[in-house]
C-alpha cells in the first residue's frame, strides 16, 4: 500500500485589511454578499478541512477592517468566527465576532405581510441563541426565523 499524500491548502496572505476565519463550511459566500464585499480584493476558501468544525470557510479582505457593526452582522449567520486585522503583514487584533442583541436595518424580514416590508420603518430583529442555534425576532411581526431562513440583506 501506498501511503495518501497529505494536502497542503494556502491562501495567499493579505498586507493590510481583514482575514474572517473558522466560517461554517457553506456560509462565506454569504458573509461575502452580507459585507458587500465586492468593491474590495477578496480571496475566499471553501469546505477548507478543519479538525474543530470538520469543514470551514475563510475569508481574506484585502484594504477593509471589519468594523463592530459587520462583525455583528458575521455573528448572526457564522457565531463561532474569528476576525484578525491585518497592517503591515501583521496581526494586529484577533477577536471573537460577537453575537449582538438586536440588528437594525441589515436583513429583510421573510413575512411578506409584515408591515417592514411595506413602510417606510427600520427592520429590527431580536438576536436569540437556542441550543446553539441562532435565531431573529423581528420587531414588527413577532415571527421568530432560523437564521438560514433569511436570504434577502439590506443594501
Amino acid at each position: 500500500m501506498s501511503p495518501i499524500a497529505e494536502e497542503t491548502y494556502t491562501i495567499a496572505a493579505i498586507q493590510n485589511g481583514s482575514v474572517i476565519d473558522h466560517i461554517p463550511a457553506g456560509q462565506g459566500m454569504r458573509l461575502f454578499r452580507l459585507l458587500q464585499l465586492e468593491k474590495y480584493k477578496v480571496t475566499i476558501g471553501l469546505q477548507y478541512p478543519s479538525e474543530v468544525m470538520g469543514e470551514k470557510d475563510i475569508v481574506k479582505v484585502e484594504g477593509l477592517e471589519i468594523s463592530e457593526e459587520e462583525s455583528s452582522r458575521i455573528a448572526i449567520f457564522a457565531p463561532s468566527t474569528t476576525v484578525a486585522i491585518i497592517r503591515d503583514g501583521e496581526v494586529v487584533q484577533k477577536f471573537q465576532v460577537p453575537l449582538p442583541e438586536t440588528i437594525h436595518n441589515v436583513i429583510i424580514c421573510p413575512n411578506p405581510r409584515c408591515i417592514s416590508n411595506h413602510e417606510a420603518t427600520s427592520r429590527t430583529f431580536s438576536v436569540l441563541q437556542v441550543r446553539k442555534k441562532i435565531m431573529l425576532c423581528c420587531h414588527y411581526c413577532e415571527r421568530t426565523y432560523a437564521h438560514h431562513e433569511i436570504n434577502e440583506y439590506e443594501v
